[in-house]
């Protein structure tokens, strides 16, 4: 699923970025294959757990970046991170109260969630900084 055109940003120098789009993609392939797998509930909250946590820290890197080079389109992209992050939080929210079962198709969908993001915003965003990264003084 996951490809190097699908997890880059731009045609940039931004790697840590790319790196950590990697990493988030290989949790929710993880957290995909714990529950094919039939792991225990414990296991499968541990990913949800790391997935959430390394999110979060993506987002703060990803919005540190764009307010030190003055990123227009700031706003919109903050609220698709606010948006994934509560989307996440009510999964596990519901997962935990055994309200919601965590299926491959859910997993899924936050993938697809997730990949559209880092093509269209991410990949905009990365255009941008390079752009400005190129630009003298």
């Amino acid at each position: 699923m996951e490809t190097e055109s699908t997890t880059s940003t731009a045609p940039s120098a931004f790697q840590s970025i790319d790196s950590e789009h990697r990493i988030q993609v290989g949790l929710l392939t993880a957290l995909r294959q714990s529950i094919n797998g039939g792991d225990p509930g414990e296991k499968v909250h541990e990913i949800l757990d790391q997935l959430i946590s390394y999110t979060e820290l993506h987002f703060m890197s990803e919005q540190l970046l764009m307010r030190l080079y003055s990123y227009p389109e700031y706003d919109d992209h903050v609220r698709d991170h606010e948006l994934m992050t509560e989307q996440v939080g009510q999964i596990k929210e519901n997962y935990e109260a055994g309200e919601q079962s965590l299926s491959v198709d859910v997993v899924d969908t936050m993938t697809e969630f997730l990949l559209g993001h880092i093509k269209g915003r991410d990949h905009a965003l990365g255009k941008y900084l390079s752009e400005e990264i190129q630009q003298p003084g």
